[in-house]
């Protein structure tokens, strides 16, 4: 999936010197998750004009949240880094940190990363989780993402993710469990007189995953396909299988997230949307 990966992110850069240049900082979560499960939240940084040594990621949460994995992920390759509880001067708030080591092969000829972080949600009826970082090189802060402060999420400058919990239903357990290499065909037989709605909800438990495939059943040619990448990004394809989407919404593991496409006839336009917000529209 390497021609996936280029949808992690997009950036024009600006030359300039390492000590006024703010790096990436791109926060993805869920909005909504059951009340005593695992979500997952995306953190992409780089490093490609600071060539920090390291970054000291700072998590803080009054909530009693449960930290279960933190995985680096690079267009080369993925590793794991430990996290521990820590103290911050005036935070009263729980504080995990992880040091991640910036001077790795992968990370060196790769400058964006991606910082899968795993969680549990506990009791907690929302929730709230802010992050800081700091890049170090010679023992020094050279830059930072994030904000020590509690802003609101709105804040261009903080990196907060606020989510909602819920108690799931009786419904959901009635949901169909699709297997790996497993699929469920539906034929249009039909003809559509102009507008075409397919919406489903979606939970998944892994990356690099076919979600959703048109296909021309004269010619069994794939039409455009919908992809989850390996960072958990939605990409959708053309039937050249290049990228089309310059947004790219990021899915949390175990967690419904609906998915919906639209087709209109008349204006030969195909939008998809992830969770009611539109992503990508595809002119056929």
């Amino acid at each position: 999936m390497t021609k996936l990966l280029n949808i992690l992110f997009f950036i024009f850069c600006i030359g300039g010197q390492a000590q006024n240049y703010n790096p990436v900082s791109e926060l993805h979560y869920p909005s909504l998750i059951p009340i005593n499960s695992s979500f997952d939240i995306s953190l992409i940084s780089d490093n490609s004009i600071l060539w920090a040594e390291a970054l000291n990621l700072y998590i803080i949460s009054k909530n009693n949240i449960d930290v279960n994995s933190f995985e680096i992920l690079t267009a080369k390759g993925s590793f794991q880094s430990s996290v521990s509880r820590s103290v911050l001067d005036a935070i009263s708030d729980n504080v995990y940190l992880t040091e991640i080591k910036l001077q790795r092969e992968d990370l060196l000829t790769q400058s964006f990363f991606q910082v899968l972080m795993n969680y549990s949600s506990g009791n907690s009826e929302d929730l709230k989780i802010r992050f800081y970082g700091e890049f170090i090189r010679d023992e020094k802060v050279i830059a930072t993402i994030g904000s020590l402060e509690e802003n609101n999420s709105k804040d261009k400058n903080s990196l907060i993710a606020e989510i909602k919990t819920y108690k799931p239903g009786k419904v959901t357990r009635n949901a169909a469990k699709f297997e790996s290499g497993s699929n469920l065909e539906i034929e249009l037989k039909d003809k559509i007189e102009n507008r075409l709605w397919i919406g489903f909800w979606l939970k998944v438990t892994g990356s690099d995953l076919d979600i959703f495939k048109l296909v021309n059943k004269k010619t069994s040619e794939s039409l455009i396909k919908l992809c989850l990448n390996d960072f958990q990004k939605l990409c959708l394809l053309n039937n050249k299988d290049e990228i089309i989407n310059s947004s790219a919404p990021f899915l949390s593991r175990k967690v419904w997230n609906h998915i919906g496409l639209e087709i209109n006839l008349s204006e030969q336009l195909i939008s998809f949307y992830s969770d009611g917000i539109i992503f990508v529209k595809y002119h056929f």
